[in-house]
């Protein structure tokens, strides 16, 4: 999950990176590791299954995704407090998101044919 996210948002990148030195007023360095945290993180709520690409046909926002997003490692890693790290994933998330639910989407849809064909089929075994 973490190498198609990063396919999906790799282009976006440095322009997340100017967003949060704009918004911010950190480093492009400070930001540059921010923004590869967040997508880091995003991935590994998938990769746990604490989100999945079901949430994002069902309406899963920005704040809901920061809601199971640990942030105090990162913002200290990146020097700064944590609410700082909070205002930055919240500034990039609304087009992370966005970008998922275009790539990922397909997927979704995919896995739900899958499961359908799993029980069409275990009814007609059962």
């Amino acid at each position: 999950m973490q190498e198609i996210l990063k396919k999906l948002l790799d282009g976006s990148t440095p322009q997340w990176i100017e967003q949060i030195t704009g918004k911010l007023g950190i480093g492009g360095e400070q930001a540059s590791t921010l923004v590869q945290g967040i997508i880091r993180k995003v991935g590994k709520l998938f990769e746990s299954g604490k989100v999945d690409v079901a949430d994002l046909a069902t309406g899963l926002d920005a704040d809901g995704l920061l809601s199971k997003m640990n942030l105090g490692g990162l913002a200290e890693k990146v020097g700064i407090d944590e609410e700082k790290a909070r205002e930055g994933a919240g500034e990039i998330l609304p087009d992370i998101l966005e970008k998922a639910k275009s790539g990922l989407g397909d997927l979704g849809d995919a896995g739900g044919m899958i499961d359908k064909a799993k029980d069409m089929l275990g009814g007609l075994m059962g």
